[in-house]
């Protein structure tokens, strides 16, 4: 995220700054966390070397038992990249309570799409596939209705103003 991409959205100097200075401490937590997973990963394939050379002799299945404790590690890896992957796509997303948020996200991390240097693969589809199925989660973008009739006072409008106001409500909603 760059200020300059926020002060594009309309927001001042300040505003972008302080947006992109929190983005980036939200950033940096997430990358000592990593750092520190991946310390600690490495520590635990150091003992498991120690341990595997102890291992030769007393366990026939020791090769089997590893495999499995090296593929729930990998799930564990994936489930959290997975995580603070939708945590981050989902940021950019307006949602019309927690509660909306906190289901979408569920959803997304039971989809189990793949997770490719931090972005998700499929995000935009399944956005796109859960406004469909539950468009009241999302919160719409507000704007004002158009003047179909260019505020010529010569040329009134065909309709009603109730209709022409439930029309764009119609719009708004969806």
């Amino acid at each position: 995220m760059k200020t300059e991409d926020l002060r594009k959205m309309g927001l001042n100097e300040g505003q972008a700054k302080q947006i992109a200075s929190m983005h980036g401490a939200e950033m940096q937590k997430m990358r000592d966390t990593v750092a520190a997973l991946t310390a600690e990963r490495d520590e635990a394939l150091a003992q498991l070397g120690g341990a595997n050379a102890q291992l030769e002799g007393y366990d026939p299945e020791w090769k089997q038992k590893i495999e499995q404790a090296q593929q729930k590690a990998q799930e564990q890896l994936a489930a959290i990249e997975l995580n603070n992957a939708a945590e981050l796509a989902a940021s950019g997303l307006a949602f019309t309570s927690k509660s909306a948020r906190q289901t979408f996200l569920s959803e997304l991390k039971a989809s189990n799409l793949p997770v490719k240097d931090g972005e998700i693969l499929g995000f935009t589809e399944f956005v796109q596939d859960y406004r469909t199925k539950d468009p009241a989660a999302f919160g719409a973008a507000w704007s004002y209705p158009s003047v179909q009739d260019g505020g010529d006072p010569v040329h009134l409008p065909s309709s009603s103003p109730k209709s022409r106001f439930a029309e764009w409500l119609g719009n708004i909603w969806g």
